[in-house]
């Protein structure tokens, strides 16, 4: 079974594109991390393998590299990840503009790739 995954990441504040990389521990995936580096607009790659399960933040996430955000959401347009702050019960997409109520639990992400 694969145990690591990485995905597109949006920054909602800088509006820069990222990889995020998520472990699985036990059956969470968690975030554990997201490059410092923005990927340019040729490097990112749509999401085609699903991941299934719970899905969380790692005890040592350091936050957004773009903004310092503590978590992510799903957007409910498009589907990608954003970041987000826990405190915002609002997110508005760095990708499609999509804006709405944080609500939910995210059940499936598709990932660029897994191992």
């Amino acid at each position: 079974m694969a145990e690591n995954a990485w995905l597109n990441f949006h920054c909602e504040t800088d509006k820069q594109t990222r990889i995020a990389t998520f472990r699985l521990s036990g059956t969470t995936w968690e975030l554990t991390e997201v490059a410092a580096d923005p990927l340019p607009e040729s490097g990112v790659v749509p999401g085609r393998i699903e991941m299934s399960g719970q899905f969380n933040t790692a005890s040592g996430y350091a936050g957004c590299p773009g903004c310092g955000a503590d978590n992510f959401v799903r957007c409910g347009g498009c589907g990608e990840l954003n970041c987000w702050r826990r405190a915002n019960t609002h997110h508005t997409c760095a990708k499609c503009g999509n804006h709405g109520k944080v609500q939910g639990s995210i059940q499936s992400l598709d990932a660029m790739e897994v191992a």
